[in-house]
């Protein structure tokens, strides 16, 4: 006979055997010091540890709370740590979570104990998920991502060198943009990050920052509408570096303020220089950092951008991810609205990745909604994500917004976004991001074919 084993008897029988084989791990009851987090992980370095990975993976991860600096200026400390403390909480919650500490600054430590049937990722992307749900402290919702990285442990590992890996694969984290994970990789080195920062420095002087365009066109027509800005780094030995390198890292330390300025300065210059050649009706989109956003003299910076240039402010679009808008929703709208009074058009990035409140976008003085390019990599085959298309193009439309969508790679995503009537479109179907002496050989193309001044 067969005795169904009931959900209770399993939890009795995994109690049981915790409490029997892994003593030394039950540490969760506290939030635990360096100190003894290190004590902790240094009793695993014995024989225990082979018996513990006959049955189960052990995975120390290190966390970086992302954006704490921004919520802390903000917001005051007073918030920033009231919402550390509600962080804490989801974070020990997470499952297999035996051992948690804080390191230091807006860190911390977690060793994650999950059987070795069990995939550690699919652990790490569910906690990663619940920190993205809405923190609610006083009269205010935050919304926070966090940047990890991670190591399992071996029958031979060595704890301070299974931190230092883990440090390492956080800081890469970090590197590209926070709100993701890296595992540990030997190529990894921790000098990488140190190289590309001097030599970042030495960039903007040494002329090494080029402009790509990226076209985007409206999709019931065809028609050429505007260029996306995007911002490449060339540098005589490293080559190419890719964005998400080297804009987290001047996100972190401040030369994103000086490096953005560069490149609005320089995108509208080289508009008006297509103006005067007669190109007069399609714009141009430059992105906003955070950094840039939170500067309290943003508004008139561009401004004088655009006397300098002599550039008609309706031709200059700017955008700003959903992440960055609902940081501080009261500023974002004192911003917005400076802005908008220029006469400048105002666009949000990567819609549907965050947390929007429709209230306050209702409120925000904006022109057009971006969707993400993650809702359409799977079309047609992922029926949520056409869902959350239509939903948005709706919505924009509702709204008064146009609604644009990036990350156009097949004809079958294209097709849909016509059947759904979205507005415009760009991507490697339509184009990749062009050079500037391209993007001037693909509108002379273009102006012989068809009117597009």
């Amino acid at each position: 006979m067969i005795v169904a084993r009931t959900k209770d008897h399993d939890h009795e029988e995994t109690d049981r055997e915790r409490n029997s084989l892994f003593p030394i791990l039950r540490q969760t009851e506290n939030v635990l010091e360096r100190k003894d987090f290190f004590d902790h992980m240094k009793s695993l370095e014995s024989d225990f540890l082979a018996q513990l990975l006959d049955s189960y993976t052990l995975t120390l991860l290190l966390i970086d709370i992302d954006r704490m600096s921004t919520i802390n200026g903000s917001y005051g400390h007073t918030i920033g740590d009231s919402l550390l403390d509600q962080v804490i909480v989801r974070l020990r919650s997470t499952e297999g979570c035996v051992s948690f500490a804080k390191m230091g600054g807006d860190q911390y430590a977690m060793l994650l104990h999950v059987p070795v049937d069990q995939f550690v990722i699919s652990h790490i992307d569910r906690m990663m998920m619940k920190i993205k749900e809405p923190f609610f402290i006083e009269e205010h919702e935050l919304y926070i991502t966090v940047s990890i990285g991670w190591r399992s442990l071996t029958r031979r590992s060595v704890f301070h060198e299974i931190l230092e890996q883990a440090e390492i694969a956080m800081y890469y984290a970090k590197k590209r943009g926070g709100d993701n994970w890296q595992i540990y990789d030997p190529d990894m080195s921790p000098h990488d990050g140190m190289e590309i920062e001097k030599r970042l420095h030495r960039a903007l002087y040494h002329h090494e920052f080029l402009l790509y365009y990226q076209p985007q066109f409206q999709t019931a027509s065809g028609e050429l509408t505007g260029f996306e800005i995007l911002l490449r780094w060339n540098n005589p030995d490293l080559g190419l570096v890719l964005p998400s390198v080297f804009i987290p890292m001047a996100e972190r330390t401040g030369m994103i303020v000086t490096i953005g300025q560069w490149v609005l300065e320089e995108a509208c210059r080289q508009r008006q220089v297509w103006y005067e050649l007669g190109y007069t009706q399609f714009r141009i989109a430059v992105n906003l950092s955070a950094r840039q956003f939170q500067q309290p003299n943003l508004a008139q910076m561009i401004e004088d951008t655009l006397r300098r240039t002599r550039l008609d402010p309706t031709l200059l679009e700017l955008e700003i991810t959903e992440t960055i808008a609902m940081a501080n929703v009261e500023q974002t709208f004192r911003t917005l609205t400076a802005l908008a009074k220029i006469g400048v058009r105002l666009s949000i990035d990567d819609f549907g990745t965050g947390y929007s409140s429709l209230s306050y976008l209702c409120k925000f003085p904006l022109h057009r909604l971006k969707i993400d390019q993650s809702f359409l990599r799977d079309i047609p085959r992922a029926k949520e994500g056409m869902e959350v298309t239509r939903a948005i193009i709706s919505l924009a439309h509702n709204l008064q917004l146009t609604v644009i969508a990036e990350g156009v790679e097949t004809i079958e995503q294209l097709n849909f976004l016509y059947e759904n009537h979205c507005d415009e479109m760009q991507g490697y179907f339509l184009s990749r991001p062009l050079t500037l002496q391209a993007t001037e050989q693909f509108i002379a193309k273009l102006s012989n074919d068809e009117s597009i001044s």
